[in-house]
């Protein structure tokens, strides 16, 4: 499946308020997607794609236990995604605690 294919596809995503992103819906997307399911759990998320109501992401943790009907498929033509992690803090020599967590980012990152 292409990307430029899911730009048009019905989306099942998180139930969202308009001040949250709309998690679950593939961030990359080309204009707004359009969600026609709100959900508040991955059980509901799941049995929505499995009825045919529309296609969600899910996390690598789910994709070894997906209910009938529901099949993980390959995206092509998608960007290439650049992740940043980014440590807020004020000025100045940064307390203990928030330079441990700095090296903890660091060797993470």
């Amino acid at each position: 499946m292409r990307v430029d294919e899911l730009a048009a596809a019905p989306w099942i995503g998180p139930a969202s308020t308009g001040a949250e992103p709309l998690l679950g819906v593939w961030p990359g997307l080309p204009g707004r997607p359009r969600v026609v399911h709100a959900a508040r759990d991955w059980f509901t998320k799941l049995a929505l794609v499995a009825g045919g109501f529309g296609v969600t992401t899910v996390p690598c943790l789910l994709a070894g236990i997906l209910p009938r009907g529901v099949a993980l498929v390959r995206v092509d033509g998608v960007p290439a995604e650049v992740r940043r992690v980014l440590l807020a803090r004020l000025p100045g020599p940064p307390a203990p605690a928030v330079a441990a967590v700095a090296r903890a980012l660091a060797e993470v990152v």
